[in-house]
């Protein structure tokens, strides 16, 4: 589990460092989730939580995957947590110019 949160947070750090929100980092932060996508739903809560103690706002939104990386091409999400690359969500990423991948919070070992 600590592994898991250090992940999250060198993701997050990341993530803000990089300016992948569009220029709009500030202290509100927006993060999609998809109902029903337990691991993901649990990253974004944690990751919500974390940065709430550092005095963010973190609005949370549920929706399909695909509206919420519309939303994240035109700047109206910030972070989506649960975009599997290349394979799963290659191919709906793909049609979107302002997507950024920040890193890869776990990554398994065979």
């Amino acid at each position: 589990m600590k592994r898991i949160i250090y992940s999250i947070f060198f993701f997050l750090v990341l993530f803000l460092v990089s300016g992948s929100c569009g220029g709009r980092i500030g202290k509100r932060i927006s993060m999609g989730m998809v109902e029903g996508w337990a691991e993901g739903n649990a990253m974004t809560m944690v990751t919500k939580e974390f940065l709430s103690q550092k005095g963010y706002l973190v609005v949370t939104h549920k929706a399909a995957p695909n509206l919420l990386l519309a939303s994240m091409d035109n700047g109206d999400t910030d972070v989506f947590m649960n975009v599997w690359l290349p394979t799963t969500h290659g191919d709906k990423v793909a049609p979107f110019d302002h997507i950024r991948s920040a890193g890869i919070n776990y990554e398994a070992r065979a």
